[in-house]
């Protein structure tokens, strides 16, 4: 009968269902734990790895600096190199031959190649891109993906051409005497193996003590290998 019932049998079962109740807690606690353990782990390692992903970039376009300062060349140039175990892509274009983005005309440029449709809309939109955004700035101009991959190698708002040029394959540099390049302007871009990259615009000074001033640096990621006009360029890519 209940009124029998061993009153120490009834805590034990009291204590019993405690004893689940702060079991399941701890479980919890201790999940909850490792997630966030978990959680934080990844996030350093991914930390680590952008850390090393801008050591490298940054260690591209110093490399890029120092070659472009070792040959004569005034075109495109695009090679690869090794840099801390990973093949590093550079493509480097000098600004002044490029259309200049303030007198730049519907008919200056081959915009039907890059996929542009509407070519006095895309005009009036780098007309309106103000010029504290730079060549980095007119990259939205145009929704077109053709634009947006090889745009910027035609039209720039440090470029001097009057006409657009007639854009040739990039080949690589050949080492030559020194060439302080003093006063030009130089877009260069580093890419990682997983598709990661670094756009700068760079002056060279002349000046031995500070020979490269960075006017505009742009980090994207996911960017297809190669020269990123080979469908309008002339020549063949290396």
């Amino acid at each position: 009968m209940a009124c029998c019932r061993d009153p120490k049998a009834r805590r034990a079962g009291y204590a019993t269902a405690a004893a689940v109740v702060i079991a399941t807690g701890l479980g919890l606690l201790a999940s909850a734990v490792t997630a966030s353990a978990l959680t934080e782990m990844r996030a350093e390692q991914a930390w680590l790895q952008r850390d090393q992903d801008q050591r490298r970039l940054d260690s591209a376009q110093a490399a890029a600096l120092e070659t472009l300062m070792l040959q004569a060349g005034e075109g495109r140039l695009l090679w690869r190199e090794t840099i801390d175990g990973a093949e590093v892509e550079t493509l480097a274009e000098p600004e002044a031959a490029k259309l200049r983005a303030s007198t730049a005309k519907a008919g200056g440029a081959p915009l039907s190649d890059l996929g542009v449709t509407d070519a006095e809309a895309l005009i009036r939109a780098i007309r309106a891109v103000p010029a504290r955004a730079g060549l980095f700035g007119l990259a939205d101009a145009a929704p077109a993906e053709g634009w947006r991959r090889c745009g910027l190698s035609f039209i720039s708002p440090y470029g001097l051409a009057q006409i657009a040029p007639s854009l040739a394959a990039p080949a690589e540099p050949a080492v030559s005497a020194h060439n302080p390049r003093a006063g030009q302007v130089w877009r260069i871009r580093a890419r990682l193996p997983d598709g990661q990259t670094e756009d700068r615009v760079v002056r060279f000074t002349g000046r031995p003590e500070t020979p490269v001033l960075t006017l505009e640096r742009r980090r994207q990621g996911r960017q297809p290998p190669g020269d990123p006009c080979a469908a309008v360029t002339e020549g063949t890519n290396p």
